[in-house]
């Protein structure tokens, strides 16, 4: 496969991630204003919830990662090769 296949996808997949979340949030915003009562309340839960839980799986990957020989410079090169679309 091409390198700027690669690289359409990964960009692809990372959009439809984070459209995926934005959706998700939004609907457990509307489920727990009526739990908490309060609109901030809730989005302040939310976002307490979804950063502490990508600290801790950026913290389990990072401990996993280096266990394995050769990812993080595999990593590396795909992350400095990757150029904007054009």
């Amino acid at each position: 496969m091409p390198q700027q296949i690669i690289i359409k996808i990964i960009y692809f997949t990372v959009l439809l991630t984070g459209l995926f979340s934005l959706v998700y949030q939004s609907i457990w915003q509307r489920y727990l204003t009526f739990i908490v009562g309060s609109d901030s309340g809730a989005s302040t839960l939310i976002l307490t919830l979804f950063l502490s839980a990508l600290s801790v799986g950026y913290w389990v990957s990072g401990h996993k990662s280096q266990n394995i020989e050769g990812v993080n410079v595999k990593c590396l090169a795909i992350c400095t090769r990757a150029k904007p679309l054009e």
